[in-house]
């Protein structure tokens, strides 16, 4: 089992309300597994944002994560694993699992480029060259999930990470210390934290409050009246007496924002 050690590193740095980045990087050589990390943690020292790498001495131990839907948004891979499973099978297996992902090798083998854009890689790294060209890659990165991440609602924590559609989301509510998410085809998930701090996360005039515990989406609104608001899923929520006409005209300025 030594040979499979999973080695986990994390580092937090100043995140604000921006989200923490996860990486995982698989690599059998121990002299790369620490370069590698040492220019990922002070690219984002110094971008004041917080990152979580973990590295895997196999792909064995990835493909086991990825069964536990433990997912990360970039995913380094070196292609020349000593072990059956190489960078390239591991990719076609994170590809089919998660469409969207950032994957970037890392390898000697340049060679293989042309095979490892058959599953959509994002960039590959000359093992030689790995202090000039990281840097360079992970500003892209950096670009690539910005645009990627301004739509969706991400909860992270050490044993889940969820990206949700802002659009596929229904309407969120308080439940004790958790915020509940009704989405599209009855998918729900949950976060530790305050409805205002979801709110504020949102940063996106789709969401209103319909009372002090709830917020809705306004494109999956059907109707409203003085009390409620009925939802595309056939759910309604009561709105509260000071909000009434608060959400009529948010709802109002919405849709002649976005109807052309």
């Amino acid at each position: 089992m030594a040979l499979y050690l999973l080695m986990f590193f994390e580092v937090t740095c100043l995140l604000g309300r921006r989200k923490m980045l996860r990486f995982v990087y698989v690599e059998d050589e121990k002299y790369f597994q620490k370069e590698v990390k040492t220019i990922i943690i002070q690219h984002y020292i110094e971008k004041q944002m917080a990152v979580d790498i973990q590295i895997y001495n196999s792909a064995e131990m990835l493909n086991y994560d990825l069964q536990e839907n433990k997912y990360y948004d970039v995913y380094m891979l070196d292609i020349g694993l000593e072990k059956k499973d190489d960078g390239l099978n591991l990719a076609k297996k994170i590809r089919k699992l998660q469409a969207h992902a950032i994957i970037i090798f890392i390898t000697s083998h340049l060679e293989f480029a042309l095979k490892g854009y058959d599953y959509a890689a994002f960039q590959f790294i000359d093992k030689q060259k790995i202090k000039e060209k990281i840097p360079e890659v992970l500003t892209c990165v950096d670009e690539k999930l910005a645009l990627q991440n301004k739509n969706y609602y991400i909860i992270s924590t050490n044993s889940r990470y969820i990206k949700i559609p802002l659009e596929d989301i229904i309407y969120i509510y308080k439940e004790a210390k958790n915020c509940i998410f009704v989405c599209k085809n009855n998918e729900t998930a949950y976060v530790r934290a305050t409805i205002q701090k979801i709110y504020s996360d949102l940063n996106d005039e789709m969401f209103i409050f319909a009372n002090r515990s709830y917020i809705v989406n306004v494109i999956h609104i059907r109707k409203v009246d003085c009390k409620e608001v009925y939802l595309d899923n056939d759910d309604t929520i009561i709105i509260s007496r000071n909000y009434s006409l608060k959400v009529k005209e948010e709802i109002h300025n919405y849709w002649r924002k976005h109807i052309h």
